[in-house]
C-alpha cells in the first residue's frame, strides 16, 4: 500500500499509536521505533481488530448441524 508506508524510511506514516493498522486489512507490527512495548501494543490492536471482523462475519455465519445432532 503506497500511502501506508513512507518511501524514506519505509514505517508507517502514521505515528505511534495509531500507525498499525492500513487499508484493506494491511497491518503492521512493530514498526514504532517503540522496542517490545511498541510491538507488543501494536500486536494486541492488530488481534483485537481480527477478533473484532471475525465476530462481525460470524453472526452472519450459520453451521450446518453436526452429525452427532442429527
Amino acid at each position: 500500500e503506497g500511502k501506508f508506508f513512507s518511501k524514506k524510511d519505509g514505517y508507517p506514516t502514521t505515528p505511534f499509536p495509531n500507525g498499525w493498522k492500513g487499508e484493506n486489512g494491511l497491518y503492521a507490527a512493530g514498526f514504532t521505533k517503540r522496542g517490545l512495548v511498541g510491538a507488543s501494543t501494536d500486536a494486541v490492536r492488530v488481534a483485537q481488530d481480527i477478533a473484532q471482523q471475525w465476530n462481525q462475519e460470524a453472526k452472519y455465519f450459520t453451521f450446518p448441524p453436526s452429525k452427532k445432532n442429527i
